[in-house]
């Protein structure tokens, strides 16, 4: 394995590992480790899975592992039910992600405020979501990597939708809507076929017409959210760790873990 190939997934394994553990010394430090593992491992890679995949597949056990340490109790989960926003009596006003003057101020502000909304996810949702939504690996792909089943990568990636819709949008003005058109199960259906359009990245194949006005609600919130993943999925490669990475091609006797002082104590970002 030419170490050039594993340098060039090393900013991709970043924003992974960023977007999971919340904060950028614990981003590093995952990366560095997924490096020297790889390096370490390089004579297993037999070439049976994407060499990506398996990339990811380490950065993931070392992040996990790092996030069982940091975590000392488990957040409660909601029911799937308690998720589904189509029987409340009033729903979010969905904002814009169109580009405009006022929405690049906004920009810097927003960003953050997905990346704390991505890292109050429970780590077994927020771990699918990055690989899916921000990492943008298909389903396939993304189960691989978490060494599950792709319909229950799935399952796992639409429910953290969910969460990250309502965490998104806590606090936004409410707007009243008239009562579902459909049955839940009709809702339940769309939702599904709108999930399932997201996976893909392909047009909801539904007419808008066929779409009553609480379900285009949730479905434009679905939509702003993945645009928002999308937005901060790219950021900048910290130089010091690029260095280091550069620095370890020549290294005699195999690469040498980086030093950990930093220059600045960062703050740690709960997750």
């Amino acid at each position: 394995m030419a170490t050039g190939r594993l340098d060039s997934y090393a900013p991709r394994l970043h924003a992974v590992a960023l977007r999971i553990t919340g904060n950028q010394a614990d981003a590093e430090d995952v990366v560095q480790e997924t490096w020297l593992r790889a390096h370490r491992k390089r004579a297993q890679f037999r070439g049976e899975a994407e060499y990506g995949t398996w990339l990811y597949r380490i950065a993931i056990r070392v992040a996990s592992r790092l996030l069982r340490k940091q975590t000392s109790r488990r957040a409660r989960l909601k029911s799937f039910s308690e998720l589904l926003p189509f029987a409340d009596a009033t729903l979010p006003d969905v904002p814009s992600a169109a580009p405009g003057p006022r929405r690049e101020a906004e920009r810097a502000e927003e960003s953050e405020r997905v990346l704390a909304a991505i890292a109050k996810l429970p780590p077994a949702y927020r771990i699918p979501l990055v690989l899916k939504d921000i990492a943008e690996l298909d389903s396939a792909q993304g189960a691989s990597v978490m060494g599950m089943k792709e319909a229950s990568f799935k399952t796992r990636v639409h429910r953290a939708r969910l969460m990250l819709r309502a965490g998104l949008l806590e606090g936004r003005p409410e707007v009243a809507l008239p009562p579902p058109a459909y049955d839940r199960q009709m809702c339940m259906d769309l939702l599904a076929s709108k999930m399932d359009s997201l996976d893909r990245g392909v047009p909801f194949p539904v007419q808008d017409e066929l779409v009553c006005a609480r379900c285009r609600n949730v479905f434009d919130s679905l939509d702003y959210t993945k645009q928002m993943c999308v937005r901060v999925s790219k950021g900048e490669f910290p130089p010091a760790l690029r260095a280091w990475i550069r620095s370890q091609r020549g290294a005699s006797g195999g690469p040498t873990p980086r030093a950990r002082g930093r220059s600045a104590p960062r703050p740690r970002r709960a997750c």
